[in-house]
């Protein structure tokens, strides 16, 4: 019955890209978004496998779950405010928020991979902290729109 429930919760993240379509975000970056929240949940279920092999039960608690689903959150938070920053000040940023929507992808792809590998292995995985990078470039780029609309 549990499985059951989750697949129509997935199921349900697939009505993402009809909603932002209809508030007028190009399809692309819609179907990016939805792409995103559901190699979240991968990404999550397969850390929770990783460390449960490596580090065994006692190293899932609850509280770290919960920070793991928040911080996924946020992430998820990243497009959508640069979506509506871009349309509340006027820019048309849909390059810009499809590239970093791409990068973050690619990063939970990595990240998926790096916790398959750590399972099969039983060994922790050095991964980048490709996210901070990423954060580190939106930074710079809203920086830079700053300074030009400063300048003008």
């Amino acid at each position: 019955m549990e499985n059951c429930t989750t697949i129509i919760w997935i199921k349900n993240l697939l009505y993402i890209p009809a909603f932002l379509i209809a508030i007028g975000i190009p399809e692309q970056t819609s179907w990016s978004i939805s792409a995103l929240s559901i190699l979240m949940i991968v990404d999550f279920a397969t850390g929770i496998l990783a460390s449960y092999k490596i580090d065994g039960r006692n190293s899932i608690t609850s509280r770290r779950m919960t920070m793991g689903a928040v911080a996924k959150a946020l992430i998820l938070l990243i497009p959508f405010v640069l979506i509506l920053g871009a349309k509340g000040a006027g820019f048309n940023l849909n390059l810009v928020v499809q590239s970093i929507l791409s990068m973050l992808v690619l990063s939970e792809v990595y990240s998926i991979i790096g916790n398959i590998q750590a399972f099969k292995t039983g060994k922790r995985i050095k991964e980048i902290d490709a996210l901070s990078i990423i954060l580190k470039k939106i930074r710079g780029m809203l920086f830079s729109l700053f300074d030009k609309a400063k300048a003008e």
